[in-house]
């Protein structure tokens, strides 16, 4: 199994070596995403300081980053319909192109930019789509198609790029907050209505922080989108006798300039947005309450001590454009929770089990979830639950995507305790078990044919007849995933990334080609074993600790 953890290999120059090694790396969707792209690149040239870094991105986007990506790229150039940026990238000696949008329009640009390495999703010639690595695959299989995705965007990014990862990232805040008042920043808004409450919430959680506390104030943030939003907040009764402690900026600063006024607070607290990303590269705590279509391990302000509330809703998270009429998750995050949580903060700089327990209801609590980020063993992100939760079916099996995918790639390995179970989801992954013996077995079925084809293939005399046979057992098995999909969704980061990986393999030629095809359906079947272990140590502990040894113990047993 070849290593592709390091995507962009580099090679330490010696004394005599002078060529410095270009890599542009290509990112024209939002702002909370060239922040995240600018964090793994600011990781990759710490590691790499001789690397000159080009950053391409969308004018509207980028321009108003450029205090911050000048600070790590060696050039950034700007697309806009008023220049030629393609004849700008294409006058740079460039050795490594990174796709890091993920999107029709930079797959197309990266398929004409003139360099010696492509990474990331691009256009054939033919117009077919081109993925040659494997954590953009995984990207495109799992982040672009559902909710199981087990890593933060950020560390996705530093995967594709190569950064190894030596230290985490640091959230020391700057000098000038050491003096900050007693001020929270507050963005109560989103890009889209399901990532973000009523106002009148808002207004609850800002009139009890006031109203506890008279040194406090609140400063609020947005884009001249929001203004209307935010005057609406403030105009509420509500608020009438705390107003001159309210500071309205929403839309009446530059994107520097709302950076100096989040270094004037001790805290943010707001909806998933642009600006806890910009929070915590100021070193400023962040609370972020995630709703709707967010998927918090991906976009969670990435740091070391940043908390997430997170509704129960068994609907969250969902999609888009998922129909919605009562937004039930925005329902189940109470204000009074969020209020605690930001009380404890300021007092405190953390939350703990224990007075969340003693500050709220169980039933309120009951209805969310808590999370702090932390760093693991690998220096990925990840986020521990700060409160006793019984754990989803979909939550388990994040946690053993996020062993196998690192283990299949890099044969890295990431420490983790094993899932507790509760009834319901012991019962679900035996399941599971049988669904995922089925697919091992579509596997290794896969991998029989493609070693008769190529056997065929590179005989002297090979048989048209038989190629087709085999040809034609191998759509079988494309047709019998989608069965599986359909009768066990969890399963799907698998198929889907089997699916991508048999659509990108390397190679020309009918031999060339059966030959990835046969690697391709060996790691497949590395990665379905590698979730089946897994499942099987998870009951087998569960089994242990509650004496509940099932009568199929052949499912349970292990040869931990």
């Amino acid at each position: 199994m070849s290593n592709t953890s390091s995507n962009i290999e580099l090679e330490p120059m010696s004394n005599t070596q002078t060529e410095q090694k270009t890599i542009c790396i290509v990112q024209i969707t939002r702002i909370g995403d060239t922040v995240q792209t600018l964090q793994a690149a600011n990781l990759l040239k710490k590691e790499n300081p001789q690397l000159r870094l080009i950053f391409v991105g969308r004018e509207k986007f980028a321009k108003p980053l450029m205090f911050l990506l000048d600070v790590t790229f060696d050039k950034c150039i700007m697309i806009s319909s008023s220049n030629d940026s393609l004849s700008e990238i294409n006058n740079e000696n460039i050795d490594v192109t990174v796709n890091l949008s993920f999107c029709k329009e930079s797959s197309n640009l990266c398929a004409r930019i003139k360099s010696t390495h492509k990474l990331g999703l691009q256009f054939r010639d033919n117009g077919s789509i081109s993925i040659p690595d494997k954590w953009s695959q995984l990207i495109y299989a799992s982040v672009m198609r559902g909710p199981l995705n087990p890593f933060s965007l950020v560390d996705l990014f530093c995967e594709i790029l190569g950064v190894k990862k030596l230290t985490i990232p640091s959230n020391t805040p700057k000098p000038q907050m050491i003096n900050a008042g007693k001020n929270i920043a507050i963005h109560p808004f989103a890009s889209h209505e399901k990532k973000r409450w009523k106002l009148y919430k808002w207004v609850e959680v800002i009139y009890k922080l006031l109203h506890t506390d008279s040194e406090l104030t609140i400063s609020l943030f947005g884009s001249q989108d929001e203004q209307v939003d935010a005057d609406e907040l403030i105009a509420s009764p509500t608020l009438n006798q705390y107003r001159s402690r309210i500071f309205n900026y929403v839309g009446k600063t530059t994107i520097y300039e709302l950076t100096e006024k989040l270094e004037e607070s001790m805290l943010f607290v707001g909806h998933d947005s642009m600006i806890g990303h910009l929070a915590t590269l100021s070193g400023i705590q962040t609370l972020t309450i995630s709703l709707g279509c967010v998927r918090p391990i991906e976009t969670t302000p990435y740091g070391e001590g940043n908390y997430n509330i997170v509704p129960k809703s068994d609907c969250f998270p969902c999609f888009v454009k998922s129909k919605c009429p009562f937004y039930k998750c925005h329902t189940d995050v109470s204000y009074k929770v969020v209020v605690s949580a930001i009380i404890q903060l300021l007092e405190q700089k953390q939350i703990t089990r224990e007075y969340l327990t003693q500050a709220n209801s169980s039933f309120h609590l009951a209805m969310v979830n808590f999370y702090i980020t932390r760093f693991s063993n690998q220096n990925w992100l990840k986020l521990e639950s700060i409160i006793d939760q019984e754990l989803k079916l979909e939550d388990i099996f994040k946690m053993f995507y996020r062993i196998t995918w690192p283990y299949l790639f890099s044969e890295i390995e990431e420490y983790n305790p094993y899932p507790k179970l509760t009834t319901s989801t012991h019962k679900q992954l035996l399941q599971y078990l049988d669904g995922l013996r089925k697919l091992n077995q579509l596997m290794e079925f896969g991998k029989k044919y493609s070693q008769y084809i190529y056997e065929e293939l590179t005989s002297k005399t090979p048989n048209l007849r038989e190629i087709k046979e085999f040809s034609a057992k191998i759509e079988e098995i494309d047709q019998l995933q989608n069965v599986i999909k359909k009768e066990y969704p969890l399963l799907s980061p698998l198929l889907d990334f089997f699916t991508v990986a048999q659509g990108n393999l390397e190679g020309e030629g009918m031999t060339q080609l059966t030959e990835s095809s046969y690697l391709t359906f060996t790691n497949s079947s590395i990665a379905v074993k590698t979730v089946i272990e897994l499942l099987r140590v998870t009951i087998n502990k569960h089994s242990s600790s509650t004496g509940n040894y099932m009568a199929n113990n052949s499912a349970t047993t292990s040869n931990n």
